[in-house]
């Protein structure tokens, strides 16, 4: 007798978003493809093969087609062309204490929408989605001569 199997993958992309930020690209993509309802083709009998997509832990490639090898490339460029200065610091310095983003319910009931919010595992805590400085300022830490 056949079963139905949920499977959990990794898929590689790419998606170019014309953004003021790397921050803002990235709130983009979340927002875009936070359980994405998707069409991957159809299935060997002709049936549509729909799933759902969600991104993860984003690398900015390139920044108006110059290559950014790392999060200090990116970094580098905002600041020198004013990109909204110090929030690409915000959210590493939230992200390397433990704050991620993610859907409020990770499996919302059919037509409900979903909301992204910041959370924090281990103290259980919720914030607004894309207030890395509060997520920061909760946690006590803060971008060097900042607070």
């Amino acid at each position: 007798m056949p079963h139905e199997y949920l499977l959990d993958f990794h898929a590689r992309g790419s998606l170019r978003i014309t953004a003021n930020s790397a921050a803002e690209a990235r709130q983009i993509l979340d927002n875009l493809l936070d359980c994405a309802n998707v069409n991957f083709g159809a299935f060997p009998n002709g049936d549509p093969a729909l799933g759902e997509l969600t991104a993860y832990a984003r690398h900015v490639a390139e920044i108006d087609g110059t290559e950014t090898p790392d999060l200090n490339a990116v970094r580098a460029f905002e600041t020198a062309s004013a990109a909204l200065p110090g929030e690409t610091d915000w959210e590493a310095l939230a992200r390397a204490n433990g704050w991620v983003s993610r859907a409020r319910d990770p499996h919302p009931l059919p037509g409900q929408p979903i909301e992204a919010v910041l959370y924090h595992k281990e103290l259980d805590r919720v914030l607004p989605f894309g207030d890395w400085k509060a997520a920061c300022a909760d946690i006590g830490v803060g971008p060097e001569g900042e607070s």
